[in-house]
């Protein structure tokens, strides 16, 4: 029998309909990695890190899956990009209409070149503390 891993995601957009790109975002995710059993109200920001005049709507989501990490991670990247997130747009901070991070995978520490877990600065991020503490 697989590992049921409990995974915590932040979702984000920018870009166009920003509330339907993250549900959009739960979707997809729900049909390609496991099961999304909980998901925050929205939270709206400005930008972190780079200006733009586009507010942010962010969520945090309990995803419950059987992919490891690393699998996790392609598979949020391949959804990303279905969503009309450009490869460009990968590591930068801009305006985008997805974004998906994975903050915490069970109580997985992971540091590689592709993928850090925890996720680096998240307990800095208002747009993931706030989610995070109406998920819980």
């Amino acid at each position: 029998m697989d590992q049921i891993n409990k995974v915590i995601l932040s979702v984000g957009s920018n870009l166009g309909n920003r509330e339907n790109n993250i549900k959009n975002a739960e979707e997809e995710l729900n049909k390609r990695t496991g099961s999304v059993i909980a998901c925050s109200p929205f939270y709206y920001s400005d930008p972190v890190g780079f200006l733009s005049d586009h507010q942010f709507c962010n969520v945090c989501m309990k995803l419950l899956t059987n992919f490891d990490p690393f699998v996790l991670l392609d598979e949020i990247q391949k959804i990303e990009s279905d969503l009309g997130r450009s490869a460009s747009e990968k590591g930068l901070c801009k305006d985008r209409t997805i974004d998906i991070d994975i903050i915490f995978f069970n109580e997985l520490e992971v540091k590689s070149q592709t993928l850090t877990i925890p996720h680096p600065k998240w307990e800095l991020r208002p747009f993931v503390t706030i989610p995070l503490t109406q998920l819980m």
